[in-house]
């Protein structure tokens, strides 16, 4: 039977919810990772050049997008946004008025996402496509508290705001194209935090535990879709679990932080795979593009895109 393009991304949804929650996570696989990865180290051909901080982001085009910061600079701007082309060659950015500025994601469109720090410290939040700049605020925010982090192809954001100053309740936001807002939380949640959307709307991120007090914070994977919510949590005692971003297939990237150095990793059909660079001190993924393309960070200021199994 044939689909209309309008079922399809609602049949895509329904399926990766169905898989995500059978077998339940609690009974779920760890293993390693297979990954093919690519380093790089951003062009410092110029003095004037920052240098590489961090990947946050990356495309299907394996275009990835971060912060790079002048550790010598005098005097602003510190850090810059980069995008930096896999065919060689990288940009820099600095938003109007920014000391520091950084990009969190990109989509195959080459349209930006990302968050600057202004002169007196306060944090904005905006979009940049072309050379066109928006800034995203939510309706219902406190100043300086809406932080944008994912955005899929249809321009679609997601990120966290506050409608008191940065220690009351946290909120997770929906963003679509023509700027309309949609608030979320987990269910008795004080914080829910939405890192990432796929082109179908599902989005993932993280909350903390109902009931949880200060000191004694308990963070949970979700993904969420259409009012559904899927609980996604590292195997584990005493871990707190992090979900940065998922693929079109529903591929979810993460970090679990456990008593120790952090882990990240792959999810997809019950089995979570440790992603590590080999040879390596340490690794640090941060994005997942639509086709499944993962972006991180790794030794001696390389970032670097991988493909994974």
């Amino acid at each position: 039977m044939s689909r209309s393009p309008r079922q399809v991304p609602y049949l895509i949804c329904c399926f990766f919810l169905i898989c995500l929650a059978a077998p339940p996570i609690t009974q779920a696989q760890v293993q390693q990772a297979s990954c093919t990865f690519t380093l790089f180290l951003l062009d410092r051909s110029s003095p004037s050049n920052p240098d590489f901080d961090g990947a946050t982001g990356v495309n299907d085009w394996k275009t990835v997008v971060g912060e790079a910061s002048d550790t010598f600079a005098q005097t602003p701007p510190f850090s810059k946004a980069f995008a930096h082309f896999f065919g060689g060659g990288t940009t820099y950015y600095s938003a109007p008025g920014a000391i520091r500025t950084r990009f969190n994601a990109r989509n195959n469109h080459g349209v930006s996402v990302g968050t600057y720090t202004d002169s007196s410290a306060a944090r904005h939040s905006f979009m940049l496509q072309g050379s066109t700049f928006t800034s995203i605020v939510h309706p219902n925010a406190a100043p300086n508290t809406t932080m944008v982090q994912g955005l899929n192809k249809f321009n679609t954001i997601v990120g966290s705001f506050s409608s008191v100053p940065w220690g009351g309740t946290v909120r997770s936001f929906k963003r679509d194209s023509s700027g309309n807002f949609f608030s979320f939380s987990f269910p008795g949640s004080q914080t829910t935090l939405a890192n990432g959307i796929n082109d179908s709307g599902v989005i993932v991120g993280s909350y903390v535990a109902p009931g949880s007090v200060n000191g004694a914070l308990s963070w949970h994977g979700f993904a969420y879709h259409n009012g559904q919510w899927v609980t996604v949590d590292y195997p584990g005692t005493n871990v707190d679990t992090f979900l940065l971003g998922i693929s079109d297939t529903g591929v979810i990237i993460g970090e679990v932080e456990p008593i120790g150095p952090p882990i990240y990793f792959m999810y997809s059909n019950g089995v979570f795979k440790k992603i590590d660079v080999p040879n390596s001190l340490f690794t640090q993924v941060s994005g997942i593009s639509a086709g499944g393309v993962i972006s991180g960070t790794t030794d001696f200021n390389q970032g670097f895109t991988a493909t994974c199994q």
